[in-house]
């Protein structure tokens, strides 16, 4: 079991409305996860550093630890299944609103996606942890400054630590990274896919969205992430389907095909059992 008391409002939850007004928050005091035994799905951009203890949860179907020092980048709109808590465990986080992370994105810092999306955490050194709780702290300091002086300069101590934590993901991780590409183009198509796969699968549509021949965009994709382009939008279309089976149980599986863009049951069904390994049934009483 986790925390003994769950009644209390988690401080994430407790800040939602600060941060849709002042679009960054440093929420410090975490010694639990928001929500414990069902999925939540968060509508926010997280950077979360553990200090100590552990949690045991689930991302998007994939069993994660988080351990002292270790920091974990999640994008919007992924499922979060917490499991347990334990009594010691504390941990900051900086929540970004959808309307900050969308400048955030298009200012380029967040280039490595793709990474994040299939490795969202990585253990810090001592010496790399002190230096990300330095850039916290400077950004704590300067987000009590807004709305007064605007989120400007909030937005730059922002970038500057979502900077430092590419390069201590590339220390630890990125083995192979020596050609120091800014993989512009896969991680601007990955976004087009999150909003767009319910309604357009199509590789010709992401290609003319960036001006390019569907032959030289798929190359490119290919070589930047090692996956073709269909690979990636098959895997954010079966992330909806099942993020939406497992949050919303009055959805019938016609419906969830439906919003999904697939034209009917049986074909949305064949896909999910093709790509998942079972039905959207079983995996619905699976995810139970």
């Amino acid at each position: 079991m986790g925390k003994s008391d769950k009644s209390s409002v988690h401080p994430l939850i407790r800040q939602d409305g600060r941060i849709a007004k002042r679009g960054i928050a440093v929420v410090d005091g975490i010694t639990d996860m928001p929500v414990y035994g069902v999925p939540y799905v968060s509508s926010h951009f997280i950077i979360s550093i553990s200090h100590s203890g552990m949690v045991k949860a689930e991302y998007d179907d994939k069993k994660v630890e988080f351990h002292p020092h270790d920091l974990s980048v999640v994008y919007p709109g992924h499922t979060l299944l917490a499991k347990s808590a334990s009594p010691d465990y504390r941990a900051t986080l900086v929540v970004v609103s959808d309307q900050v992370f969308s400048t955030l994105f298009s200012s380029n810092v967040s280039a490595n996606r793709f990474k994040y999306e299939q490795l969202p955490c990585i253990n810090l050194a001592d010496r790399q942890y002190a230096d990300v709780m330095n850039a916290v702290a400077a950004l704590r300091s300067t987000c009590r400054l807004i709305p007064k002086a605007g989120v400007d300069m909030a937005l730059d101590m922002l970038a500057i630590l979502v900077r430092m934590v590419d390069h201590f993901r590339r220390q630890c991780v990125d083995v192979d990274s020596k050609q120091g590409s800014v993989r512009n183009l896969s991680a601007h198509f990955y976004e087009a896919v999150v909003k767009n796969c319910a309604r357009n699968r199509d590789i010709g549509f992401y290609a003319e969205m960036f001006s390019l021949s569907p032959k030289y965009f798929s190359a490119t994709i290919k070589r930047e992430t090692g996956k073709s382009a269909y690979y990636w939008i098959k895997m954010c279309t079966l992330k909806q389907a099942k993020q939406i089976l497992r949050t919303d149980p009055e959805a019938g599986i016609n419906e969830v095909a439906e919003r999904l863009g697939f034209n009917d049951q049986a074909t949305f069904s064949h896909f999910f059992k093709k790509e998942a390994g079972m039905s959207p049934s079983e995996y619905r009483k699976k995810a139970k």
